[in-house]
């Protein structure tokens, strides 16, 4: 079978393209693969056809805005290259809305939802917020031309399919769920490696160490709810630090500057973004993303494979496997609710390590292999219901 996979960013740090990345793995033994992508972070790359799309870094409206229109031509040559060269029958699998004209859509977000129900939680202002406003405006319009046209779409949690349901009805049997993997032999935490961390970041063994880590959007994500919470428990509660993994520079300065005005800064390290995040997780504690929405969290997937107990808000995916008082803790997305929960849990370390243990084996039910085989069994089918498009129907299409 010929399959095209689209997708903005296929790199190991990338939480949807990292997912990708191990499709891919399990899938090029079998199916003849074309990616197209703006990076791709496979070693091997003989085994895939891949085409570069560049576009700019920075800021992100305008990245998703120049790969959907370029990826769109690029479609259109690659198509006619490849019914030319002998090519009959091919299957196109697009992230989101990247490639309204797709068979498989792969999401990890609903978009329509986040703009109705979550959008007006966020504290973000400025231009900041006038070009998240366009880029989550500007996918919303293409997921929904995707879903319309996609045969299956392809989701990581029972939550985000339902919400999908609820705002494209049409949807409702398309809708397949394949939870995002983790890699846990390479989270498995490495004592040693995370002590020489720790001291490198400052921290002592007296201190209790909150993991916090995201690529950006630390509204979104709860980071000043987890500085506030932390300026309310200065007085009363044991040693509590943040270590803050990910972010760009403007992002960083301005929860710099709100950690100084709450007068903890001497409590936060910002680690900034790193190409490696399991040293920093295991030079902490406990692991924390009171977030306002996600579809399936692959950073708090990680965080537990690295033994982390996790402290999170009853968001999509980490709803899943998350129990209370034993692998974490749930937790209302309010300072007073988050300072109130870290002061019950009185950073008593016998008690972290025995949830982050629990954390570990159940980070164990997300494996790549367990991933890998749920895709191919996808294609499988796929190709057993003969669920695939003629090459020139596509051009057709595209006219």
């Amino acid at each position: 079978m010929n399959i095209i996979i689209i997708d903005l960013f296929l790199n190991k740090n990338s939480p949807v393209g990292s997912c990708i990345l191990q499709e891919i793995k399990g899938l090029s033994n079998t199916h003849q693969l074309t990616v197209l992508s703006s990076h791709l972070a496979l070693e091997d790359k003989s085994s895939v056809t891949f085409h570069k799309v560049s576009i700019l870094s920075q800021p992100n409206f305008l990245r998703y805005f120049m790969f959907y229109y370029l990826v769109k031509m690029k479609m259109s040559f690659l198509l006619k290259k490849m019914a030319r060269t002998g090519s009959k029958n091919v299957v196109i699998q697009a992230t989101s809305g990247q490639y309204a004209t797709c068979d498989i859509c792969h999401t990890q977000f609903c978009h329509a939802a986040y703009l109705e129900k979550h959008w007006h939680k966020v504290d973000v202002k400025g231009v900041r917020k006038l070009l998240r406003k366009l880029n989550h405006s500007f996918i919303a319009r293409k997921e929904k031309k995707a879903f319309s046209s996609a045969k299956l779409i392809v989701v990581p949690s029972r939550d985000l399919k339902n919400e999908i349901k609820e705002y494209y009805p049409s949807t409702a049997k398309k809708l397949v769920t394949i939870p995002n993997p983790v890699d846990t032999k390479r989270f498995s935490r490495d004592a040693e490696v995370g002590h020489n961390q720790r001291n490198a970041l400052g921290f002592t063994e007296a201190d209790t160490v909150i993991a916090f880590a995201a690529l950006g959007d630390f509204e979104r994500k709860g980071l000043g709810l987890l500085l506030e919470a932390l300026s309310l428990l200065k007085r009363d509660a044991p040693r509590y630090k943040i270590l803050v993994i990910g972010g760009r520079g403007p992002e960083i300065a301005l929860f710099q500057k709100k950690a100084s005005q709450l007068g903890v800064s001497g409590q936060v390290v910002f680690a900034g973004f790193q190409k490696d995040i399991r040293p920093y997780f295991w030079a902490a504690d406990m692991f924390s993303l009171p977030s306002v929405y996600e579809a399936f969290s692959l950073v708090c997937i990680q965080a537990a494979a690295a033994k982390l107990p996790l402290l999170v808000t009853d968001i999509s995916g980490v709803n899943e496997y998350v129990v209370d008082n034993e692998n974490g803790w749930f937790v209302e997305r309010t300072t007073t609710a988050i300072a109130a929960k870290l002061r019950k849990i009185g950073a008593d370390k016998t008690v972290i390590a025995t949830l982050g243990a629990n954390a570990e084996k159940t980070a164990h039910r997300y494996s790549q292999e367990v991933f890998q085989e749920r895709w191919l069994e996808l294609y499988s089918t796929l190709a057993k219901k003969e669920v695939v498009v003629n090459i020139k129907e596509l051009q057709e299409s595209l006219i």
